[in-house]
């Protein structure tokens, strides 16, 4: 055969074949396309073989490689073997997978309704700092210079209804002399605890009765607990409230608290249970054992707190917010009375998030907190909520970030 005629062949097999050839690159493309468009949907861990870790762990990905090899082989094994009825509807299954893994995320985007475009009203700035709130984020406690306030009916949360006062407490120290500490607000089961470094007052969460005030008390934070006990950390310790002196004198009643732990920037304290406590500051986060009788240390601070959990931040990496709540995957609306506050949730100055879930012994870790992993947030941290903002009795995570 001459080269002239190797040439026409080939140009008449072009000829002939264009149209497949164009069919199939179109499906190529249009393959590509449909991958690139639901690629989204399944860019999750719990969508992955081996979760969050398949992406990064050379030894899964060298698996997958191993398991890709070994079904090839097969493949060729069966046509060698001349068993084309199993390779035959084999490949018909694995189409049907494949359709479906196509046609799911399809179907999701067209029943979907699109997220409603969000209306923007002009509001007069708030006057006052929120120092905590509820599940149901319609309520929650605020203060400014002059006053405690207890809310409900958030205008931010309730689109077109102004906040209502449940409650105010006047924060005079007498002579029109106001602390110029920061405030703490505590929660203690159905009390709110304050500390301002001048006064620790308990008050009742609905009608904002005072049920305990204790005057010149220099606590920066605080718990009471349900035997009217109340529990203060102060210069990093842990101290008993005495219920007639400010500042217990008793040295045996005061615990020294991890050298991490800085009262200076207390960012959260919860009364878990009456045997434990949570505190979060900007360098450290824990759990720590209400003590049940006094110690015999014969030295002020020689004796350490009793820690059941704690987290230490490293350098350059301090928490800047933290909020404690429902979890948004707990089995129970958080209004059941079965259901309980469990999640805590942590975040630093880089932008990093961390859960952890008390199981009334010890903090487990949030296996389901991927936001590290996709690098969600890349600024500090400003602000964390549990809250109920759709009153469905599930909480959501919301995240302020810049």
């Amino acid at each position: 055969m001459s080269e002239a005629t190797g040439l026409g062949s080939v140009k008449d097999a072009l000829a002939e074949g264009w149209r497949s050839m164009a069919a199939m690159g179109g499906m190529f493309v249009a393959t590509i396309l449909l991958a690139v468009y639901i690629q989204p949907y399944w860019d999750r861990p719990e969508a992955r073989a081996f979760g969050e870790a398949g992406t990064t762990k050379v030894g899964l990905i060298g698996l997958e490689f191993i398991l890709i090899l070994v079904f090839t082989f097969f493949i060729l094994w069966l046509a060698k073997k001349g068993l084309h009825l199993i390779i035959k509807w084999g490949v018909l299954l694995i189409f049907w997978i494949s359709l479906s893994y196509c046609f799911i995320p399809l179907a999701s985007y067209a029943i979907d309704e699109p997220e409603p475009i969000p209306t923007l009203r002009e509001e007069s700035s708030d006057w006052y700092e929120v120092l905590f709130n509820e599940a149901d984020p319609s309520t929650y406690v605020a203060a400014n210079e002059t006053r405690l306030f207890a809310f409900e009916q958030a205008s931010g949360l309730e689109i077109g209804m102004a906040p209502t006062e449940l409650w105010s407490f006047d924060l005079d120290l007498g002579n029109n002399s106001f602390s110029s500490h920061p405030i703490s607000i505590s929660d203690s089961g159905d009390k709110y605890v304050l500390c301002d470094q001048a006064r620790f007052i308990v008050f009742d969460k609905e009608t904002g009765e005072i049920e305990f005030e204790r005057l010149e008390e220099k606590c920066v934070t605080a718990v009471y607990t349900s035997e009217e006990i109340g529990w203060a950390v102060q210069s990093n310790y842990l101290y008993k409230v005495d219920e007639y002196h400010a500042n217990n004198p008793i040295h045996s009643w005061w615990y020294a608290l991890p050298d991490a732990y800085s009262n200076g920037s207390a960012l959260l304290t919860v009364l878990l249970d009456d045997e434990h406590m949570l505190l979060v500051s900007g360098g450290w986060a824990g759990v720590v054992e209400i003590p049940d009788n006094q110690h015999n240390g014969a030295i002020f601070g020689s004796v350490n707190a009793t820690v059941v959990w704690e987290m230490t931040a490293d350098e350059g990496k301090h928490f800047t917010s933290s909020t404690w709540g429902y979890s948004p995957w707990s089995e129970n609306a958080w209004w059941d009375e079965t259901a309980e506050a469990s999640l805590l949730v942590l975040g630093n100055e880089i932008g990093e998030l961390y859960g952890f879930d008390w199981d009334g012994k010890d903090m487990v870790s949030e296996e389901r907190f991927a936001f590290n992993e996709r690098g969600a947030f890349d600024s500090p941290i400003q602000g964390l909520m549990l809250a109920d903002s759709r009153h469905g009795g599930r909480t959501d995570l919301w995240v302020a970030s810049g």
